[in-house]
Formats: C-alpha cells, sequence, structure tokens
C-alpha cells in the first residue's frame, strides 16, 4: 500500500539516513566487498510521489552506482600496483 502524507514524510527522512549510509565511502567499501546494498531497506515503490519517482530515486540509484564504481576501480589500481 501507499504510505500517507504524514507517513511518507516521516519515511522520505529515513530515506535520506540510508542514502547518506549508501554513500559513505567507507561504507561503499563495505557494500562493494561484501554485496551489501543498503538501498534494498527502501521500499521505493511505496513512494507515490512523482519527484521521488521520477527524480529522486534515478539519481540516488546513479550516485551509488558512481560510487561503487569508483570504488572498484581505486581497489583494482592498488591490488595492480601492491600485487
Amino acid at each position: 500500500a501507499l504510505l500517507d502524507h504524514d507517513d511518507q514524510r516521516t519515511a522520505l527522512d529515513a530515506v535520506e539516513r540510508v542514502i547518506q549510509i549508501a554513500l559513505d565511502k567507507a561504507l561503499v567499501a563495505v557494500a562493494v566487498d561484501f554485496g551489501i546494498d543498503p538501498l534494498l531497506a527502501i521500499p521505493s515503490k511505496r513512494f507515490n510521489g512523482r519527484e521521488f519517482q521520477e527524480q529522486r530515486w534515478p539519481q540516488v540509484q546513479n550516485l551509488v552506482v558512481e560510487a561503487r564504481r569508483k570504488y572498484a576501480m581505486r581497489k583494482a589500481k592498488s591490488s595492480r600496483v601492491v600485487g
């Protein structure tokens, strides 16, 4: 079921905190190294706001993918230098 306005505001605040966690540099490493995806904790389909669905959620997904890509590249580069 979709969330009502008050519940949605509270939930969006929690979503933003999960996003902060997902983008934290140290936690990006954990996500990549151990296959943990904090974004899976976000029930994105339950948010009925057009702005969230069409702008924020795709933006977040792109930011997280890019952060993970950069980490993986740094890790690969450092393993080539060390190894």
